[in-house]
């Protein structure tokens, strides 16, 4: 646990670099788009601002509330699955129910504006917001399946 700590930040880069890569590729092959990998890493690590809120609440309610009730998957009561019992929730349904995150739906909302206002061709903040919100609940969704499957 004490080296993972230090390799955190090295996947959270390589996490960036492909989400931008695959954010990048969608918006230019199918949509013409034409924005740059540089300027889609920064949209990518831009949006993930408000994660420090997150990360915030998560150190209030640890030295605020009872530290044997911390769940370090799910720390701050931004979603629904908050409010559940993990042991004895179904884990596709406990997954599934932590994508419905507000940080991560303002992330999502946040990369969607991003790509669609950088984007050389006109591209409505609607369409930016779907498209990211797609590949976002896609993974959030085989993430749910991947958890219901190992039980």
């Amino acid at each position: 646990m004490k080296y993972s700590g230090f390799a955190a930040p090295i996947f959270i880069i390589i996490y960036a670099l492909i989400i931008a890569l695959v954010l990048m590729a969608t918006f230019n092959f199918g949509m013409q788009a034409e924005v740059a990998f540089s300027r889609a890493l920064a949209i990518v690590i831009y949006a993930w601002l408000p994660g420090i809120v997150s990360s915030i609440l998560a150190i209030v309610s640890l030295l605020v509330g009872n530290p044997d009730n911390f769940h370090f998957e799910n720390p701050v009561a931004t979603n629904a699955a908050y409010f559940l019992d993990p042991a004895t929730t179904s884990k596709f349904v406990y997954v599934l129910l932590q994508s419905f995150d507000v940080i991560g739906l303002w992330i999502v909302v946040l990369m969607g504006i991003g790509f669609a206002v950088n984007a050389k061709k006109k591209i409505s903040i609607g369409t930016g917001i779907m498209v990211v919100g797609c590949w976002y609940f896609l993974i959030k969704l085989l993430g749910a399946v991947w958890a219901g499957m190992r039980g």
